[in-house]
């Protein structure tokens, strides 16, 4: 019953038209919060102007996935999410420090579909292990061509 909330949720949640992407991705982030125990520290850093709508869905889902990802798998006790968003610039970052990268299992599709939905909005994701312990998942939208359309990842064949 427990995963058939979270799915319901997962699908329901949205950015509202008044909601900017930081206040979406802070509400995903609370009730992650709540539901898991592990407190997940959100700071925004946003201007006024918005991003065209299809390209906060897809940096809002990517950023769900990644905050998603870190609750179920990494065995973390804090995580840090961080969004910036200058349009047509952004970028959000989510840190963890549980346990890093792990073998992808093979009914595993979320690191796939994050990569794709950055291609789709000409961004690039990036996924790395941490110098000390945990994760980061970083996705990053440049309108001056810094954002190459590409995504990055350790080999494809992990996942967090």
């Amino acid at each position: 019953m427990a995963e058939v909330r979270q799915s319901v949720m997962n699908l329901r949640t949205s950015i509202g038209e008044n909601e900017s992407l930081g206040a979406a991705i802070s509400a995903v982030a609370r009730h992650l919060s709540e539901a898991s125990g592990i407190p997940i520290r959100v700071r925004l850093d946003e201007q006024p102007a918005r991003l065209r709508p299809e390209v906060e869905a897809e940096l809002f889902r990517i950023a769900q996935e990644a905050i998603n990802n870190a609750v179920k798998h990494a065995r973390a006790t804090a995580i840090d999410v961080r969004c910036q968003v200058y349009a047509p610039d952004a970028r959000i970052t989510v840190t963890d420090d549980g346990v890093g990268m792990q073998v992808g299992r093979s009914d595993s599709h979320g690191l796939k579909i994050m990569r794709e939905r950055a291609r789709l909005i000409g961004a690039q994701l990036t996924v790395r292990d941490n110098a000390s312990r945990g994760l980061t998942v970083s996705v990053v939208l440049r309108a001056s061509g810094g954002g190459t359309g590409t995504a990055t990842g350790q080999n494809g064949t992990k996942e967090h």
